[in-house]
C-alpha cells in the first residue's frame, strides 16, 4: 500500500483484482467456469471438487464424442486438409493404439468392447508381477521369522 499526495491509500494487487473481477462479469461457457475454479482454489487454497455425474450420461457423452471425432477424421480425410495430427509416425503411442486395435479383433463374443475398456480378464488383473518365488517377500538370506516378526541378520 501506497500513500498518494491526497491522503488515499492504493494498493495495486488489490486493484487489479478488482478490475479482472468485474470483468469476469462478461465470461461466458467454460471461460465461466475455468474462472470460477481458480477464484475458488485463490480463496481456499484447494481445487474444487469436480460435479459428479450419472454413469449412464457419462457413457453417452464420451460414445458422442467418439462419434463427432471420428466425424472430424472422415471429414479431415475427404477434404484432403493436412492436420496437426500425423499419421505415418511409429511412436509408442502408434504401436500402443495398434496393439489395442488387435485385441479388440480378437475380443470375441464373450469379451465386450464398451466406452470403458474392455472387460477382459487381462486389463482387470493390472500390472501384476509375475508368480515367481523371488516375488515373495524378502529373500531368505535376509533373516529369519520370529513371533510374527522379521528378524534381519547383522551384517558381519
Amino acid at each position: 500500500a501506497k500513500e498518494t499526495d491526497d491522503g488515499l491509500e492504493l494498493d495495486v494487487q488489490q486493484t487489479i483484482r478488482e478490475i479482472h473481477k468485474f470483468g469476469a462479469t462478461g465470461f461466458q461457457g467454460s471461460q465461466k467456469k475455468t474462472h470460477e475454479k481458480a477464484e475458488y482454489e485463490w480463496l481456499t487454497g484447494r481445487v474444487q471438487k469436480r460435479q459428479k455425474i450419472p454413469t449412464k450420461i457419462l457413457v453417452g457423452m464420451r460414445q458422442k464424442a467418439l462419434k463427432r471425432e471420428e466425424r472430424q477424421k472422415k471429414e479431415l480425410q475427404e477434404s484432403g486438409v493436412v492436420s496437426h495430427q500425423v499419421v505415418n509416425k511409429s511412436s509408442a503411442k502408434a504401436k500402443k493404439k495398434r496393439n489395442n486395435k488387435d485385441d479388440e479383433a480378437k475380443a470375441g463374443p464373450g469379451l465386450v468392447q464398451g466406452v470403458f475398456g474392455s472387460n477382459s480378464r487381462k486389463n482387470k488383473k493390472g500390472n501384476r508381477r509375475s508368480m515367481d518365488a523371488g516375488s515373495f517377500g524378502p529373500a531368505p538370506d535376509v533373516g529369519f521369522m520370529k513371533k510374527g516378526m522379521l528378524r534381519v541378520k547383522r551384517p558381519k
